[in-house]
């Protein structure tokens, strides 16, 4: 497992810990630790695609693509991770 796998898994890792704290305590439900999660991870996309991905597209492609391809993968995954809370968020209201 490479550096920048794990360095990520723990980004996750420490997000399902603490998110498992807050619910194991009650300060938060799962409707919200769920949504949290979600809000968390489109936050955290920009930076982590930037930081992660691009050296990686940049070695591949010119530079100019490889941002453009990041920027495009980026915005579709973003998206859809706020169209599953949203609708998670109406699914999960009763």
């Amino acid at each position: 497992m490479s550096i920048v796998a794990l360095h990520i898994a723990a980004e996750f890792t420490a997000g399902l810990a603490a998110a498992g704290a807050l619910l194991q305590d009650g300060v938060l439900g799962a409707r919200e630790v769920v949504l949290a999660l979600l809000v968390g991870n489109v936050l955290s996309s920009p930076v982590r695609a930037v930081r992660h991905q691009f050296p990686y597209y940049a070695g591949i492609f010119q530079p100019r693509l490889a941002m453009q391809l990041i920027l495009y993968s980026q915005s579709f995954r973003t998206l859809s991770i706020i169209g599953v809370a949203i609708i998670y968020y109406f699914l999960s209201a009763t």
